[in-house]
Formats: C-alpha cells, structure tokens, sequence
C-alpha cells in the first residue's frame, strides 16, 4: 500500500487547537502517517508519536510549538517541585550565606575533608576576607557545625514535603544500589 495514492488524510481531532501540532497536519485514516497542511510532506507518525511533525514545522517552516499542558499546568500550580532536584536546591542561596551554609557546602559538594579548613592557611584567609570571623580552630568543631547544619536541612526538607503530603501531591522515590570497584556498596536516591 503506497502512502501518497491510496491514504485518505483528514483533520486530526485537535486540528482547532492552534497549541497543538496537529493543527498544522491532516493525519492518515489509518493513523501511520499524516500530511503537512502547507507542503504537503508526508510524514511517519508511527505509534503515535509527534516528533518528526515537530521537526518538520520547525526545521522546513520555523515553526515552533510549545506543549500546551506545559503552559497549563504552570498556570495552575505556581511553582511546584521539580522532579528531580540538584545538590545545591538543598542550600541556602548565596546571598545570604553563613559560615555554616559554607562550610557544609565545599565539604558536601566539593569534597574538601574537615581538617582542612583548620590547616590551610589560604582557606582561613580566604573566608575571613568574605566576612566570616567565627571560623572554628578544630576539624571536630567544623564536623559538628557541619551536622548540626545537616539536621536543619533536614528539617526544612520534612517540613515541604509533608507540606506537599497535604496538598494532596504525589512524590515518587527511586532508589540506585551499586558496588563500587572498592567494594564499597553504595546507595543513591533520586
């Protein structure tokens, strides 16, 4: 069966939303193909998919269609989570950072141990020209600021999501178990 003698195209179901891309394609009876409405270019539509009518419109016409639930659903709810957070949504904002909210990062992000915000003479001035004059003498003292910050973190994270819990929203937890070439067993949650 050919697609260009014998395919009868006719308007797609959602050829009046002007959001979506089936306003610019007939589409085929059978549902395996559809047909540009400015060049007629007929294009594959196999298991329903709409890239390559995306694809065309913008590469042969420039022609670019936004999601129409995209714009629907920011409209709704304002803001709400994202589905996968970074390392750093779970610190303060650097305008308002304390030694603590330093500390915590460059040790949880960057690796630096403990001990070296004691022995590096660099580290020490350099934090003290940014402000931060209470800088800890001991690595213990640095760890304990370090997890005390954690459990504050921690805190505010319950706190959004029971917060969320209640607004009836949905979270989904997936969990990555793996062994490192240390033997080390590791576990990651996105």
């Amino acid at each position: 069966m050919s697609l260009s003698k014998e395919s009868v195209y006719v308007k797609h179901k959602k050829d009046e939303d002007v959001t979506s891309v089936w306003s610019h394609f007939l589409v085929d009876k059978m549902g395996s193909s559809a047909k540009c409405k400015r060049c007629s270019a007929i294009l594959k539509t196999l298991g329903g998919s709409t890239k390559g009518l995306h694809t065309h419109l913008f590469s042969k016409h420039s022609i670019k269609i936004d999601s129409a639930k995209a714009s629907s659903s920011t409209s709704q709810n304002n803001e709400g989570p994202p589905s996968k957070r970074k390392m750093t949504d779970y610190f303060v904002k650097p305008e308002s950072d304390t030694l603590d909210d330093v500390l915590a990062r460059m040790t949880a992000l960057d690796g630096f141990p403990f001990s070296v915000f004691v022995t590096s003479k660099d580290l020490r001035s350099l934090l003290l020209t940014k402000g931060y004059s209470d800088l800890p003498k001991s690595a213990s003292t640095i760890r304990n600021r370090v997890l005390d910050y954690s459990v504050k973190i921690k805190k505010q994270i319950t706190a959004e999501l029971s917060t969320l819990k209640k607004e009836g929203q949905r979270l989904s937890l997936s969990f990555d178990e793996w062994t490192s070439t240390s033997i080390r067993q590791n576990l990651d949650l996105d």
